[in-house]
């Protein structure tokens, strides 16, 4: 072995060595993050300081204590720890568990109240027995199997957040909220089937997150029905699947309707969005049976797809000036639809755009629209339909005679199908169709001189032509040229 093999051998060997090191090491460390305590109660994780992070409870308790250390290490924080521990009906968390998951207790709906000792730094109860941050800013999570049948439970003052999933699974008939709460968090309310009704919503509240109320399927909100006008933000899915809602959002602040917002709420029927609205989100009404009516302001731009499709009881739709595209199935399904109000700023109808909407008398189609789709418009009387389609002119670049090679190019024009060529030997009048090119990314025609006559001029114009609904729609003829 020369001395290049043996140095390759020992490299060889030294770098497999340092990478079973590391392979090793990495295992060990894992095996120190994701434990399980000596009592087989739970499972934690060490934190960045060392300290012990409940990540599950495989104990069976009905109350539980929160332990303050985990073999000998101090537990800081739970996360997602109690989740679907349905059988838990109190639980006391000690002074160093300072750091609550939002997700810690979902799926508990057995818990009647959570007691924390006072001299937690991070954390605090009170005597509802509900679990707060140290300041009382933000509610964490409300003891949901209280079971209470009758009265409302107002958020205490001081409250600024609603935490995720603080509520979720709740049962107490009617709630409060006052003018310190600005954000409910994500899931606040979510799953919650008993829960009645927002009994008071006082100014104030700024943000609702993503599924805050989802498929609370007997929401009501008995406060005059309105959505606070400080409202400025509302997440996907925040009122979804809440089947006996109505709602007046038209005095909030929002800029956008988030996708699925109101999906499947069937109580909904009129609905005014508010002048700040520039954005309807994709599907935000779709299925809401008896919505028979929304009302658009003029800072409406943006009708994204799905919005309103299979609202059966929709009868009547006035979109403003300055939306330019009706996306894919925006009212499909909506089957008593009959009244239709287009802007002149549309350009597009989408696939599926109005398709079932088979009671539709009359729809005007603006000028300006370039796109329509095929099946824009399937199952409804195309006799009803008032077409104006718009179809640019091309402008002839080039003609010339090469040889025996006759040759005329054209500007390809967009959303053309086709383009027909005409030819005439004068420049007034007397052309006929020589060609018909159904491809358009072809911009050009050629003809062998010797099918023409010599030495005389010929004139050369095109046409273009689109295809909408399965009829031809043509274009005015281009500039002449002339080829000898």
């Amino acid at each position: 072995m020369n001395r290049k093999e043996c140095f390759a051998v020992k490299f060889l060997g030294i770098m497999t060595a340092l990478l079973l090191c590391a392979v090793l090491s990495g295992t060990g460390q894992k095996e120190a993050q994701a434990a399980v305590s000596s009592d087989g109660a739970y499972q934690y994780e060490l934190d960045a300081n060392g300290h012990a992070v409940l990540t599950a409870y495989l104990g069976q308790d009905t109350e539980v204590a929160v332990p303050a250390t985990m073999d000998g290490i101090s537990v800081a924080a739970l996360s997602g720890t109690y989740q679907n521990h349905d059988r838990i009906t109190r639980v006391t968390i000690p002074a160093g568990v300072v750091s609550v998951d939002e997700t810690a207790f979902t799926g508990c709906y057995g818990i009647t109240g959570f007691a924390v000792d006072p001299a937690n730094a991070g954390l605090s109860s009170d005597a509802d027995g509900v679990l707060f941050s140290k300041d009382g800013s933000l509610l964490l999570r409300y003891p949901v199997g209280k079971h209470q049948s009758s009265g409302t439970y107002r958020i205490p003052a001081g409250v600024v957040n609603v935490g995720g999933y603080a509520f979720e699974g709740y049962n107490t008939p009617g709630i409060e909220i006052p003018s310190n709460v600005r954000v409910i968090g994500d899931y606040a309310f979510a799953n919650t089937r008993n829960f009645n009704g927002v009994t008071k919503w006082e100014e104030g509240t700024q943000t609702i997150g993503t599924f805050a109320f989802y498929k609370c399927t007997n929401l009501k909100l008995l406060d005059q029905s309105a959505l606070p006008a400080s409202v400025t933000k509302l997440g996907v899915y925040a009122f979804a699947e809440c089947s006996n809602i109505q709602i007046d959002i038209s005095k909030s602040s929002i800029t956008e309707i988030p996708d699925y917002l109101f999906y499947n709420c069937d109580n909904l029927h009129n609905l005014t969005l508010p002048q700040t609205v520039t954005s309807v989100g994709a599907y935000a009404f779709s299925e809401c049976n008896n919505l028979n009516e929304v009302i658009f302001d003029a800072a409406l731009m943006q009708i994204r797809e799905g919005a309103f499709a299979k609202c059966g009881n929709l009868h009547t739709v006035n979109i403003p000036e300055g939306v330019t595209a009706i996306e894919n199935n925006t009212f499909n399904g909506c089957q008593n639809l009959n009244t239709v109000v287009l802007p002149d700023t549309l350009k597009t109808i989408g696939d599926g755009a109005f398709a079932g909407c088979r009671n539709i008398h009359s729809i005007n189609i603006p000028k300006g629209v370039t796109y329509i789709s095929n099946t824009s418009f399937d199952g409804v009387d195309t006799t009803a339909i008032a077409l104006n389609v718009k179809v640019g002119k091309t402008k002839l670049n080039q003609a010339k005679r090469k040889g025996k090679k006759l040759t005329i190019r054209w500007k390809k024009t967009a959303d053309a199908k086709g383009y027909v060529v005409y030819r005439s030997m004068k420049k007034n009048g007397g052309y006929k169709k020589v060609k018909t090119i159904s491809k358009v990314s072809v911009c050009k025609f050629s003809q062998k001189a010797k099918k023409l006559k010599k030495n005389r001029k010929y004139y050369y114009k095109v046409k273009v032509y689109k295809v909408v609904l399965g009829k031809k729609y043509f274009s005015g003829f281009s500039n002449v040229k002339a080829v000898r």
